[in-house]
């Protein structure tokens, strides 16, 4: 037999505001105990009063089954607040009233225990992350009058196996447990407990985060009229082997195809004239981007990506261990080579930027030899290099950017050329094998953590007075910069 029982608005206010909050003139706090089952047996959950509805604001963590009334102190509960429900990893069903319109940003998510939920007809707004990394869920029924699903709603639910619409939604639909818009038109949801699925010809666009995070899928042929590939469409999908893009497809968005670990090679077609920042970063098994020679934005050549007038590498395959790079190319774009098992390069003359992360955690480059014709070097271009012996920096940079050499744990020597002022937070955090270092009398500041862990460190070659050298500006953790012996010019 279920009962509640009204508990002191005092207690309700420290539980759900803390301590010195005030809360709004409209609303009245109180505490709700459900029993269950059992007298012995007791879940609570907390409420806001306001002068026209109810909204569930939170849950003891304990809760197993909650049962939330149709009207609390005469009002009725139309919302389930942001987070209402978010951790209560016990909790593993809940019905709510008819009288719910609003299902709030992460009102379960992390609910990892929850196996049903039922959503009421009268709920028009599910919100986003409302239930992601509810491991235990294995389908949802959306109803009646739901008009807005938001961002990641069922992000990372791995049982997860069908969204299910009811057929008089006006705004979504389903098919084959995946949810779509009402006219089939834009795939917005791939439940990610599928291990294959089948697009209807009639769609043109997948959405961002359509696929992410599906372990289980190994393949997708997209339909010829696909136009759009959406932000992270395929993100974290690793089990992923081959993708056919048709023609017709003119956008592949930022991190599209961002950790599909068993990808082996991708075909852009020539309709393609947009392709986002990361999409393809961390394919450890890609050996070739391939694009159609009548594209007018891109080609490869070696199945590396540019492009169209090859003055930047856009992409280059993770697999691959040698590249000689045209003449041409003035950038190298934002992790470009990262975590390719390449082992030496030789940039061309030409080159004048190289973007962040350039060649993050690109483990087995031993050395390279950047030219003076390079004016910019970004945020963690080496990170993670950990058999990165020695580099020569270009003269004409005037910063060291953050974690530029950070966890180069095996780098023993650098030059840092005359013009630097700056050396920016954790530039050589981790260079644990980093003997000495030579510091200009350009050089200002030094950011904090910059030398931290960088436990061989004993000798700093600095280039002017001692009196410069006290005026630098030195952040905090740089204790084995600031131990160690300074030689003075």
């Amino acid at each position: 037999m279920k009962h509640q029982r009204i508990l002191s608005a005092v207690l309700a206010c420290v539980m759900a505001f803390g301590m010195g909050a005030i809360a709004p003139k409209s609303a009245d706090f109180q505490t709700v105990e459900l029993t269950a089952s059992a007298e012995e047996d007791k879940n609570v959950y907390y409420y806001t009063k306001y002068d026209t509805y109810v909204e569930i604001t939170s849950c003891d963590k304990s809760a197993t089954f909650i049962e939330i009334p149709a009207e609390l102190e005469g009002l009725p509960v139309t919302s389930i607040g942001k987070n209402a429900f978010a951790q209560c990893k016990k909790l593993q069903s809940v019905v709510l009233p008819n009288s719910v319109t609003t299902i709030g940003n992460g009102a379960f998510s992390n609910c990892q225990n929850l196996k049903s939920v039922t959503i009421p007809n009268s709920v028009t707004a599910i919100g986003n992350h409302a239930f992601s990394v509810c491991k235990s869920l294995t389908s949802v029924t959306i109803p009646d009058n739901v008009k807005t699903i938001g961002y990641n709603a069922f992000y990372l639910c791995p049982n997860l196996t069908a969204i299910n619409v009811s057929e008089k939604n006006a705004n979504y639909a389903s098919s084959d447990g995946v949810l779509y818009n009402k006219k089939v038109t834009s795939l917005i949801y791939c439940p990610i407990g599928k291990t294959a699925v089948t697009i209807p010809s009639s769609v043109t666009s997948i959405e961002d985060n359509a696929f992410s995070g599906n372990e289980k899928l190994t393949s997708v042929t997209l339909p010829n009229g696909v136009t759009n590939i959406g932000e992270d469409a395929f993100n974290g999908c690793k089990k992923l082997k081959s993708v056919t893009i048709p023609e017709g497809v003119t956008t592949i968005g930022s991190s599209a195809f961002y950790y599909c670990t068993s990808l082996s090679s991708v075909d852009i077609p020539k309709s393609v004239t947009k392709i986002g920042g990361l999409a393809f970063y961390y394919c450890q098994n890609l050996s070739a981007i391939n694009v159609a020679k009548e594209n007018p934005s891109y080609t490869s050549i070696d199945g590396v990506l540019y492009d169209k007038n090859v003055t930047k590498l856009i992409s280059y395959p993770a697999t691959k261990t040698a590249v000689t790079i045209p003449d041409s190319v003035k950038a190298l774009e934002r992790y470009a080579f990262s975590s390719a098992r390449l082992t030496a390069v030789s940039l061309p003359e030409s080159l004048t930027s190289i973007g962040d992360g350039a060649f993050y955690g690109c483990s087995k480059l031993t050395a390279i030899t950047i030219p003076n014709s390079v004016t910019n070097i970004g945020e963690s271009v080496f990170t993670s290099c950990n058999n990165l012996t020695a580099v020569s920096l270009p003269e004409k940079i005037t910063s060291i950017k953050k974690h530029t050499f950070s966890q180069c744990t095996n780098l023993t020597a650098v030059n840092i050329p005359n013009k630097v002022t700056s050396i920016e937070v954790y530039a050589f955090s981790g260079c644990k094998n980093l003997p000495s270092v030579n510091i200009p009398e350009s050089v200002t500041s030094i950011g904090g953590d910059a030398f931290s862990y960088c436990n061989s460190l004993t000798d700093v070659y600095y280039a002017g007075t001692e009196e410069k050298w006290k005026a630098i500006k030195i952040g905090s953790r740089n204790n084995f910069l600031t131990d160690a012996t300074i030689h003075f010019e």
